[in-house]
């Protein structure tokens, strides 16, 4: 009888429990993420090569977020990373060096100066924040002079590197991006207009005089008695910015500093084509001058004779989707930045036909992930294919210029999607040495966004062209089968038994046969970042946070119905995994953790905070991140 007593209260006292909240038999279980492991980047923090300066064997990258990089250029064809600055920095923007000291220019957090004695040791002498956004820096005698945009010129005294100081400031009638001097006057480039000032040996300005524009001055070189400025027609100006314009033209205007104080005009050049890159960079030598136009290239411009400037040749992006950043000109080599944080080496001994040397790759960005027999394989975007061990053991790393993004693998084969050629297949069996066996490059425009492995068959979305089933069978040689064109132009791409569901103002489901068949639709009207199934329901996964993720029953693939929705999330791009209960989203600057037990009823259980997440693979309960920063791959474990 006591058992039974006993029985009878713990069952009261339950059932009071859950009718006053004291007990919640339906609550979920927060998760607590936590670093186990992590793989570091080789080169420090990613950035975009901006501008580079060259002292010695030695070349300095303001490398943007990534900070100050220094490489060993002895051997053009084949560099040496040495060392990188990026612990206290924002965003370098430019740097300059001289007898081992590099000045070193933040647009947001001022001037750093360091010690290069030892470039693979740089020393941080002293910082001297600079009201103001900083775009360009130009060194004179004992005084370093600083274009700070909106806030105009800044001259520092760095006599004293260890303790540098604001002497003068100048504002400028505009924006100041450039400057150069020669004979004590002070050339800047404001934008509207080319402001003249004298400038005395100890750093006082007087206002001389000013060439205004009819367009917007970016930069300006001064060789020997000449004046270079390059005027852009119908530009905004953004620096370091990948913003575009169909109707841009560039315009390279020679003075003759003949008489320092008004300069004459000489002659000018336009660009053989209307351009549509924002950022302009110019270096001259020896009457010739290179000229770096974004998306368009490099022109180089016989200027021997001032009032007739003619083209000797031009240097295309090595990919239409790259551009070109700051250049800079070192004996017969032209070492010009480029997209995804590379450095391009040209040979310009023949001025008429330059030739590329080498191609170097300054970051490691982290893209896409796969775990197969205790070895994860990353794409490396522009770069590579890594793969390392479970404990994060670099085995190889294989070459490869494209768009690397996301990866499957499958028996000895690992099928990658370059984003810009097409679906690439690497034999893996030979871990420390993968080959490249195939490239299956018809997709529609060469754009593709998405693909999925099922059986033999690989189905690849392309942006414009829409679904394109191959055989690969044969993984050596991919065979073309059919296309499929969706109502909507889709954007991504997921397999669930024998249906497709593609991603775009919300999700249309094809079934899989001999042929693809449309079966079905759900609008949502917005546009779909990512697609998560797991049984009966599907997760859509919106760039909009007002929208969020919206949960479908597809039990009836004929008729999709909405039972859900969940709008604790992030703009942008995200990528979304299922693994039991949790619906795992890789967004902006975390990971989040979604209990989905109830798909009516989504709760937000659990966030990891890490820079520039990309892929997410889970295995043996541990969870695997690639990232764009000093980590390329993490693992977490949670409780």
């Amino acid at each position: 009888m006591i058992k039974r007593k006993t029985n009878i209260v713990v069952i009261f006292l339950v059932v009071i429990g859950i009718f006053f909240g004291c007990v919640n038999i339906n609550e979920s279980r927060t998760l607590k993420f936590y670093l186990q492991n992590s793989l570091k980047t080789l080169y420090g923090i990613s950035g975009e090569a901006f501008t580079s300066f060259a002292d010695k064997n030695y070349l300095y990258i303001a490398y943007g977020e990534g900070g100050l990089k220094i490489i060993d250029i002895t051997d053009p064809k084949e560099f040496e990373f040495l060392s990188s600055f990026d612990s206290q920095v924002q965003n370098v923007i430019d740097v300059i060096v001289k007898d081992n000291t590099a000045y070193v220019a933040d647009m947001y957090k001022g001037i750093f100066i360091l010690d290069v004695l030892n470039p693979q040791n740089p020393i941080l002498l002293s910082n001297l924040t600079i009201d103001g956004r900083i775009h360009s820096i130009f060194l004179w005698n004992n005084f370093l002079i600083i274009n700070s945009r909106e806030m105009g010129i800044r001259i520092v005294d760095i006599s004293n590197p260890n303790a540098p100081s604001l002497v003068r400031s100048y504002k400028t009638p505009e924006i100041s991006l450039s400057c150069a001097v020669y004979k004590n006057y002070l050339y800047i480039a404001d934008s509207k207009s080319l402001e003249i000032l004298q400038i005395s040996n100890d750093g006082e300005l007087k206002f001389v005089g000013r060439i205004l524009s009819e367009f917007d001055i970016e930069d300006l070189f001064i060789e020997q008695d000449r004046l270079y400025v390059v005027d852009t027609e119908g530009a905004n100006i953004f620096v370091g910015s990948p913003n575009r314009d169909d109707n841009v033209k560039t315009i390279l205007k020679i003075f003759s500093l003949t008489n320092a104080s008004s300069p004459t005009l000489l002659g000018k050049y336009e660009t053989e084509k209307v351009t549509t890159e924002k950022s302009r960079r110019l270096f001259v030598k020896d009457n010739i001058a290179y000229l770096s136009v974004g998306f368009d290239g490099i022109e180089i411009i016989d200027v021997s004779n001032p009032s007739a400037p003619t083209i000797y040749s031009k240097i295309e992006p090595p990919e239409n989707s790259l551009k070109y950043h700051g250049i800079f000109i070192k004996d017969n080599l032209a070492f010009v930045g480029i997209d995804w944080g590379g450095i391009e080496v040209i040979d310009i001994s023949q001025t008429s036909s330059p030739t590329r040397i080498s191609r170097y790759q300054l970051s490691e960005r982290a893209q896409g992930l796969f775990l197969k027999d205790n070895k994860a394989y990353i794409t490396m975007g522009r770069d590579a294919l890594l793969t390392v061990d479970l404990n994060l053991k670099r085995i190889s790393k294989l070459k490869i210029e494209g768009n690397l993004d996301k990866i499957i693998v499958k028996d000895e084969y690992a099928y990658v999607l370059d984003m810009i050629k097409g679906l690439r297949v690497f034999d893996i069996s030979s871990s420390e040495n993968p080959t490249s066996v195939s490239l299956f490059k018809k997709v529609g425009n060469n754009n593709p966004v998405d693909f999925e492995v099922l059986q033999n068959f690989a189905y690849i979305l392309d942006g414009e062209e829409g679904v394109v089933v191959a055989d690969i069978s044969n993984p050596i040689d991919p065979i073309f089968l059919s296309q499929y064109t969706p109502q909507e132009k889709a954007t991504v791409l997921e397999i669930s038994g024998n249906y497709l569901f593609l991603g775009n103002a919300g999700v249309e489901i094809v079934s899989i046969g001999e042929h693809l068949n449309f079966k079905s639709r759900y609008e949502s009207n917005y546009p779909v970042s990512d697609i998560a199934i797991k049984g009966n329901y599907l997760y859509l996964v919106h760039f909009d946070p007002t929208i969020g993720i919206i949960v479908l029953d597809i039990s009836n693939l004929n008729s999709p119905k909405k039972v859900g929705e969940f709008k604790e999330v992030k703009p942008g791009k995200k990528r979304a995994l299922i693994d039991g209960n949790y619906l795992f989203l890789v967004q902006q600057d975390s990971l989040s953790a979604i209990d989905i037990s109830d798909p009516k009823k989504l709760k937000s259980v659990g966030k990891y905070d890490i820079r520039n997440p990309k892929d997410i693979f889970v295995k043996d309960g541990l969870i695997y991140l690639t990232s764009q920063d000093k980590d390329l791959l993490k693992i977490l474990k949670t409780e």
